[in-house]
């Protein structure tokens, strides 16, 4: 029988019928049209649930019942023993109405204590919990993880605008950071945090991390929160929620606003507005994760991009050492203010703007070598060679790996999620004062080291051995494209 006919044996709606068919409690055939086929059994089941739920059963228990894991029986003892519970709770709220009215009291001279008394001690006798108070605040949703989750992707999604603001805006290298910069940057985050999420909260009643959960928030009249509304409601998570994200403190908040939302307590910033659930489906944590992966997604391609130096395709000598500075720059190698110059030699940037050309000759401090067909550049190398001097010899690794970077990531070949970089700085770091090969998206680079007289403690120097007669250390390093 069709739905339509279902309806008039049973006296449901259609709302009820798919309901109860969402539930699994009914469970039509399918016609070959794809319409739904309701049987007499279907109909009977139907009067059956209909009649319980008259009854005032709840729908958990019609489950356990048509499933077969509690006894009809039972469920209504059960449930008459809490009609017959209400009937008495319903007489003596009944009775004191009627005391009420006898009394003939005004509002303005109620002695409420008596009344009161007499309720609390008929509900103690019969361990009712029928006169509690239930509904008469906001919603609030008290489950915590949920909400901890919630914020933890906005506070993800504000950290990533920063820190991506910062490498491409600003030229920094987050991996650089201090501890003491990163305790900065978690205050930053919060005023972002501050003056961001009152926004969203105004248009949207909601936050990202909120939606991706099915959290919302609204005022005490249903509607969406203005905009001082949002920031009062945000500065109470930032001191009495994150602790002002100082460290430990913070940890303390958070441990004390999970305690106090796991005993169904209202959360301080929350008690003038209304935190509501919309559903919790299972694709939501689906999404959620998807949201984790695109924000993780996100910050990696901006990290990515500044990898990438300012010049790439056919280099010229100006175009390396313009890359070299770059990446001297970007990490943090720049501090004695050596530079290459558009000839690719080194220069010392003084304080009055005026530039120093320096003879390197044999020091640590390498002279680059460059090779040039056609106007582009197709290798860059250096030799250091030391005879005789018994004195520590410093590491090569960080020419190597800067010079490797501003003419490799400066290939055509070399796309932005290539992992030519760190296999590139890799090889160079497991080899300090040892030949190695590599090759790599069309890069060939090479370091050919011989020494005598020293002794390599994998400390980055190579340090004079005791009773050595000769003191000898040559390397030649060379970066070339394969493409030329």
């Amino acid at each position: 029988m069709t739905i339509k006919e279902l309806e008039t044996r049973t006296g449901m709606t259609r709302a009820n019928i798919r309901f109860y068919e969402n539930e699994g409690l009914i469970a039509p055939s399918r016609l070959p049209n794809g319409y739904r086929d309701y049987s007499e059994r279907d109909v009977h089941k139907l009067l059956k649930i209909k009649l319980l739920r008259r009854l005032q059963i709840s729908l958990s228990d019609i489950k356990a019942i048509v499933r077969g894991n509690r006894l009809l029986d039972e469920v209504l003892e059960v449930q008459l023993q809490t009609l017959q519970q209400a009937q008495e709770d319903m007489s003596l709220a009944a009775s004191v109405c009627e005391t009420m009215l006898a009394d003939h009291v005004a509002f303005s001279e109620l002695n409420a204590m008596q009344y009161l008394m007499t309720i609390e001690t008929g509900a103690r006798e019969r361990r009712s919990d029928y006169f509690e108070v239930k509904g008469d605040e906001l919603p609030q949703v008290h489950q915590p993880w949920r909400r901890f989750f919630a914020r933890f992707f906005d506070m993800m999604l504000y950290s990533s605008l920063w820190s991506a603001s910062m490498m491409l805006f600003f030229n920094q290298n987050p991996s650089l950071q201090s501890d003491a910069s990163s305790i900065i940057e978690g205050f930053i985050v919060l005023m972002i945090m501050l003056f961001v999420e009152p926004v969203w909260l105004h248009f949207f009643g909601t936050t990202p991390g909120k939606a991706l959960l099915g959290l919302k928030v609204e005022s005490d009249d249903g509607g969406r929160l203005t905009y001082g509304q949002g920031v009062a409601r945000t500065w109470g998570i930032i001191g009495k929620g994150l602790g002002y994200n100082i460290p430990f403190y913070n940890l303390y908040r958070i441990w004390k606003s999970y305690r106090m939302c796991s005993d169904l307590e209202t959360l301080p910033w929350d008690e003038d507005i209304a935190y509501t659930l919309k559903d919790s489906k299972k694709y939501r944590y689906v999404t959620y994760i998807g949201g984790i992966a695109l924000l993780i997604f996100m910050l990696y391609t901006a990290t990515a991009m500044k990898l990438l130096p300012p010049n790439r395709g056919d280099l010229t000598v100006a175009d390396f050492a313009e890359n070299y500075n770059y990446y001297l720059k970007y990490f943090q190698m720049d501090s004695d203010q050596y530079y290459l110059d558009d000839n690719g030699q080194w220069a010392e940037q003084e304080q009055n703007g005026s530039t120093v050309y320096l003879g390197i000759g044999f020091s640590e401090r390498p002279v680059f070598t460059y090779e040039v067909v056609n106007g582009t550049l197709v290798a860059v190398g250096f030799e250091t060679h030391i005879v005789g001097e018994e004195r520590w010899v410093g590491s090569n690794d960080q020419y190597m790996v800067l010079s490797g970077l501003a003419f490799a990531n400066g290939q055509k070949t070399v796309g932005l999620y290539s992992k030519l970089s760190q296999e590139l700085v890799n090889a160079i770091d497991s080899h300090t004062f040892e030949s190695f090969e590599f090759s790599q998206d069309g890069i060939q680079m090479r370091a050919d080291v011989t020494y005598a007289g020293y002794n390599d403690f994998d400390s980055g120097v190579l340090i004079p051995m005791d009773g050595a007669s000769s003191f000898t250390y040559d390397l030649l390093y060379e970066i070339r494209s394969n493409n030329e």
